[in-house]
């Protein structure tokens, strides 16, 4: 799950076919997916990822990262195993970036990505919906289609070819995360939740696809899948990143 980080503006319109906005208001929406999931879904996740980086949608290099998620909230990210020094921790809805195991960079952000896929399933609706808010995607515009056979709510836009508007987009039947949408500095950025299966009883988005103005940047491929009943705190810890081992 790339922390910094599908073309769902692009696809084929045999396979998208959009409706009027119902009265559910996209609050709504969160909050069922909270009602769906809620002591359901899985707090904490532990897998490793293929990282394929594209340039002129061909593919330049490969790595293999390792993530430890905890809902709400925490996500530590190793690049290409832990003696590298090199990875990033998301706490707090800010992000600690590290290399050679020196802490660069800090700054604050609201990773789309853990919200909406895993921390709405484990935080009041409201929470969600205020941080959601604050992403720039607003919850009063929306629209329905029908993705691949099934319903989808997209949230942020009324207009199926809005490329402007940050947007996220929701499986109705499943109520989980399909794609995310920012527009900023004039550049549209798209992510697929994608491949999901069913892994100990779990859905589990198998693979994240990213794009940049229509063009592939990254695919993030999941294997060595588990889910650790519980995780020590301590992982999160910026301080503590160097020694930090699972």
């Amino acid at each position: 799950m790339a922390f910094l980080m599908c073309g769902f503006l692009l696809m084929n319109a045999a396979n998208v076919a959009a409706t009027a906005f119902p009265a559910v208001s996209g609050k709504k929406i969160i909050e069922k997916m909270h009602r769906k999931w809620a002591g359901k879904w899985y707090r904490n996740l532990q897998f490793e990822q293929t990282v394929d980086f594209y340039k002129e949608n061909k593919m330049v290099k490969q790595e293999v990262w390792q993530e430890l998620l905890n809902a709400p909230g925490n996500l530590h990210l190793r690049f290409n195993g832990f003696e590298t020094g090199n990875g990033a921790i998301f706490r707090n809805d800010s992000v600690y970036y590290f290399t050679n195991g020196v802490m660069t960079r800090k700054e604050e952000r609201i990773h789309q990505l853990l919200l909406l896929g895993f921390d709405v399933y484990f935080q009041a609706p409201e929470v969600t919906i205020q941080k959601l808010t604050k992403t720039g995607i607003d919850l009063s515009r929306g629209y329905d289609t029908i993705v691949d056979h099934r319903p989808v709510r997209v949230l942020g836009t009324n207009d199926p070819k809005d490329r402007q508007s940050n947007q996220c987009w929701i499986d109705q039947e499943n109520w989980y995360l399909l794609k995310v949408g920012s527009f900023k500095n004039g550049h549209l950025s798209e992510i697929d939740f994608g491949a999901y299966k069913t892994i100990q009883g779990y859905p589990v988005a198998t693979e994240i696809t990213f794009k940049t103005d229509g063009q592939l940047m990254m695919v993030e491929k999941y294997f060595n899948i588990s889910f650790p009943i519980t995780v020590p705190s301590v992982l999160y810890d910026p301080l503590q990143f160097q020694q930090s081992r699972w």
